[in-house]
């Protein structure tokens, strides 16, 4: 049985499970999985809001309850530690979890931290432990997600030929994510285009990108203004069907080519099969995962590693929009 703390019981830590929204997800928090999981236990929970944490310990029944997660550490000596922050703590959290000698698996949420040297600097922490490092990515966990990697992968649907994809709320929280399923599908980018078409005005702008792989396939991501609703697809063509993952990633509609319809010699799309409401209980796959990282000394389905190469490549792109060219108008293209 681990030994279970949530640092952060904030919306993703805790407080999404008491929307009445949580009913159609179920298991869709960090505390909840823990409280859920047969292997372990939640011990403790840390947050500098009152009522967050007033109302976590309430509803998980858990008894101890810190402002400072220092304290969480020294006092609780967790097993397993969920980081669900703000960003610009991240780093310290984790490399204190690292170097504590008790933690052995740690569930960290994007980003990994403020910027790729201080995501680096955890990494170097991590060579000298055997603490395993979950980013918290959770559509690779998902099992039709895997299975449609083996379609990609065994050419079941043919060559991969144009990827198109619509997100929300910025290039490196929400974007991130679209960047993370693109890598886990289909390999790393070799360049990227990236436009500020919205103007929004944010410090993590929405960002309009073109992927580039060796190839030749080339990915379209648009932003879409999250004024409006919510969005997250992945639209997929290959030379003997289409994939679409849409609704959040909540449903994905698969397509194969049949010849002569609907004239003799046009070859067009038809349904194959679709699946839909499989995330329930999505954060305990990612929890299950981390579990048997742990037990196995074995690497997560999405490392460290794949965090830092996420946010090292929506950084370019935001990055990329302080370029000359891109001031007069241009696009400028960027080598990853």
């Amino acid at each position: 049985m681990y030994r279970a703390a949530v640092i952060g019981c904030g919306g993703i830590g805790s407080q999404l499970q008491f929307d009445p929204g949580a009913t159609k997800y179920g298991v869709c928090t960090h505390a909840a999985a823990y409280d859920a999981y047969k292997d372990t236990e939640l011990v403790s929970l840390c947050d500098t809001n009152d009522n967050n944490l007033n109302t976590s310990m309430q509803y998980w029944n858990v008894k101890n309850g810190y402002s400072d997660w220092n304290d969480l550490l020294i006092e609780s000596k967790p097993d397993i530690v969920s980081i669900c922050t703000p960003t610009s703590t991240h780093f310290d959290i984790a490399v204190a979890c690292i170097d504590s000698g008790f933690v052995k698996g740690i569930l960290l949420e994007k980003p990994v931290a403020e910027n790729t040297e201080q995501a680096k600097k955890i990494l170097k922490a991590l060579k000298k432990s055997n603490v395993k490092v979950l980013v918290n990515y959770r559509r690779r966990f998902l099992k039709p997600i895997k299975s449609l990697k083996q379609t990609i992968d065994k050419l079941k649907l043919g060559k991969p030929l144009l990827i198109r994809g619509l997100y929300t709320k910025g290039i490196v929280h929400n974007g991130s994510h679209w960047v993370d399923l693109l890598r886990y599908l289909f390999g790393d980018p070799a360049w990227l285009e990236a436009e500020d078409r919205l103007q929004d005005g944010n410090n993590d702008p929405g960002l309009d990108v073109v992927f580039g792989f060796d190839s030749g396939l080339r990915a379209h991501l648009s932003a879409f203004s999250s004024n409006c609703y919510t969005i997250f697809e992945m639209d997929i063509f290959l030379s003997n069907g289409r994939i679409r993952i849409t609704e959040g990633s909540e449903s994905i509609y698969v397509y194969e080519v049949i010849d002569n319809y609907p004239f003799n010699g046009y070859r067009a799309l038809n349904p194959k099969g679709s699946k839909s409401k499989y995330m329930f209980n999505w954060m305990s796959e990612v929890l299950d995962d981390l579990i048997y990282s742990v037990n196995n000394n074995v690497d997560p389905i999405c490392t460290i590693n794949d965090g830092i190469e996420n946010q090292r490549i929506t950084s370019i792109a935001k990055s990329s929009m302080n370029d000359k060219l891109q001031k007069e108008g241009c696009i400028n293209k960027v080598i990853l």
